[in-house]
């Protein structure tokens, strides 16, 4: 089963690799958190880009707006501490 998102546009061929999908279980409940990576913040910008500029993305994102399914959303681009290696 893939995160809404990716189900109803298949938007994996511009958001990249997921690096992990979780949800909150202590805390803000009802929260999903997902994760992506990227080979670096220009290969974000270009996906994001591509993306922006595809036709279905467009309708995609009119639909998602228009049935209003999110009640907040926040994105953050973050970068690895020195002792750690997402990349294996």
């Amino acid at each position: 089963q893939h995160c809404p998102v990716v189900r109803g546009f298949g938007a994996r061929q511009y958001l990249g690799e997921p690096f992990g999908f979780f949800q909150t279980n202590i805390g803000e409940l009802s929260r999903v958190v997902h994760l992506w990576k990227y080979d670096s913040l220009a290969d974000r910008e270009a996906r994001r880009d591509a993306m922006e500029a595809d036709p279905a993305w467009q309708a995609y994102r009119r639909q998602v707006v228009e049935a209003d399914p999110l009640l907040d959303m926040r994105n953050q681009i973050l970068k690895p501490v020195s002792f750690f290696n997402p990349k294996g």
